[in-house]
Order: C-alpha cells, then structure tokens, then sequence
C-alpha cells in the first residue's frame, strides 16, 4: 500500500523534527498516539476513564493512564 501525500508529510516532518529536538518529537508521536487512541475508544461507545491497556501480543504491553491533576493541585497534596 502506498503512502498517500498526508503521511509522507507527517513523516518527513517528524524525521526534521527529531533531527532538531528528539524529547520533542517523541512527545508530538506520542500525543498523537494517545488522542488517536482515545478517539478510537469514544467512537466504539467506550468512556475511557481509567487506565487504557493495549496488548502487544509478543512485543510490548503500552498502559495508557489517566490525565494527572494540574501540578497546582499536585504540589497541594
């Protein structure tokens, strides 16, 4: 399957991005990764609101957790 025009950009965007800032492109892949699995979730009916487990068959388990407390509130406990 070829990669349509969309995903080569997103790619080669990434790549420069991670050429320029590793921490920040990992964080970018990773956001992306979260939202797009929560709004496979939210689609299907499910409400995440918990700890998200995706099982990696033979390759790694990824747990997705909740959205911490804003750090105000952190630092209050």
């Amino acid at each position: 399957m070829m990669a349509t025009k969309a995903e080569k950009n997103f790619e080669k965007a990434l790549l420069e991005l991670a050429g320029e800032d590793v921490s920040t492109a990992l964080s970018v892949l990773t956001g992306c990764f979260v939202s797009l699995t929560l709004e496979v979730l939210r689609r299907k009916g499910h409400v995440p609101d918990g700890d998200i487990k995706i099982d990696g068959g033979d390759q790694r388990d990824i747990t997705i957790h909740p959205p911490k407390a804003p750090r105000d509130e952190r630092a209050a406990r």
